[in-house]
């Protein structure tokens, strides 16, 4: 059966059966019909369904005639004779899916090339993947039945979290980052949310593989942040390079760790790498290596070819990352500045109205961890106490951890 025989077959069960015109509603579009005879039909028998009004030869004729699409009543009546039957709707649509699959496809493919002429690889190749997801076909015509989920008991002996390494952390996420996870990691400048990412990053590279990609700090940076962590040695008296014969040793048994425990660590600090290059490494590297974990510090930092604005940017990178987790099945720890609106209010404690740009975040999010620094009275004397609040957890409960921050360090405990 050909291409325009299926869209007969189709349009000829739509007319004699309740069931088939629905699946047949709910699963195809104008353009799945590629004449003139089918598309006009098409367009009367949806006119009608939107209106609520039965469809049928006498009504569906009617329509063609009032819409002025197409003097088609013996058409009809050929569709009724011919293919007047539901039985194989669901076969008929499943072609008329991947018929236009491949149409999108060719145009796709055509498109990439032309941009390959003028762009630069990575941005084709991050165009490509983008958009290939889009074409493949939706069919909502097959239901299933719930009972279908409980047929094999599943493995519940395999965890498929993996543990962030820090213990306040673990408690707050139910064990650790879960696969498929988008998880947002708030705070306010200079209250830790790079330290708390790197020092996760490096104790899971220990096992295996973690991307991370810093928008915000060069290589050196990182570099001396983690020597601080590892060795103890004060990270300004790093950076200041006034060290002491004791900083020293301490530094070079931290060089000989490092160097075992990194090679998993993959470090990107490209600023200029935007959003299609960013979701193309992210795909590639979840095909060719077995990522654990993915970090972006921050996420208000990654660009965006073609929009400038802040607001649709953030709510474009936003469902980006909440897709690509889902696509990749690999936790997305997306790293993010908080608005100051919360300065003003009398509770300090950061909520998810704080997040800044877009309230697509709060939505996308499968968990938003923020980090709090609060002034507390300890035996007469005020202490500055740090806590990580989980302010939403899709599949858990909302709760806070008091932590212990070792700034001269970059070290959570």
């Amino acid at each position: 059966m050909d291409s325009v025989e299926t869209q007969e077959a189709v349009l000829g069960a739509a007319l004699i059966n309740r069931v088939a015109l629905l699946k047949v509603m709910s699963s195809l579009q104008e353009e799945d019909f590629t004449t003139l005879e089918t598309r006009s039909v098409f367009k009367a028998v949806a006119s009608l369904y939107r209106q609520d009004i039965p469809v049928d030869i006498v009504t569906v004729s009617d329509e063609i005639k009032k819409a002025q699409l197409k003097d088609g009543s013996g058409y009809i009546t050929k569709l009724y004779q011919s293919y007047g039957t539901s039985t194989f709707v669901d076969s008929y649509i499943d072609l008329l899916l991947e018929a236009r699959a491949k149409r999108a496809l060719k145009m796709l493919i055509g498109f990439s090339g032309e941009k390959a002429e003028k762009e630069k690889t990575e941005d084709v190749v991050g165009y490509l993947q983008e958009n290939l997801p889009g074409v493949l076909p939706e069919n909502n015509s097959g239901e299933i039945s719930a009972s279908s989920m409980f047929e094999v008991l599943p493995d519940w002996k395999t965890k498929h979290y993996i543990s962030t390494k820090i213990e306040p952390l673990d408690k707050l996420l139910c064990g650790g980052y879960y696969e498929g996870q988008f998880i947002l990691l708030g705070a306010r400048p200079s209250l830790g949310k790079t330290a708390l990412a790197l020092q996760s990053a490096v104790e899971l590279a220990k096992d295996r593989p973690v991307l991370y990609l810093s928008y915000e700090m060069t290589r050196s940076m990182l570099r001396d942040r983690l020597y601080a962590y590892i060795s103890g040695v004060n990270l300004k008296h790093i950076r200041m390079r006034e060290l002491t014969e004791d900083d020293y040793a301490m530094l070079r048994v931290a060089q000989a760790e490092l160097r075992e425990t990194t090679s998993n660590l993959l470090l990107y600090d490209r600023v200029d790498l935007n959003i299609h290059q960013l979701l193309s490494k992210i795909s590639v590297l979840s095909q060719k290596k077995n990522i654990a974990a993915v970090f972006i510090d921050y996420l208000g930092l990654v660009p965006v070819p073609g929009i400038k604005d802040e607001y649709p940017r953030m709510t474009y990178l936003s469902r980006q990352m909440q897709s690509i987790a889902r696509k990749t099945n690999i936790p997305i720890i997306a790293l993010h500045q908080l608005s100051r609106a919360g300065r003003e209010r009398k509770e300090k404690f950061p909520i998810l109205e704080d997040l800044r740009g877009s309230g697509s975040l709060e939505q996308d999010a499968d968990v938003v961890i923020f980090i709090h620094k609060e002034k507390e009275e300890a035996g007469g004397v005020q202490v500055l106490s740090y806590y990580l609040l989980c302010a939403k957890y899709r599949d858990g409960q909302i709760g806070k951890e008091y932590v212990d921050f070792n700034g001269s360090v970059m070290r959570f405990t």
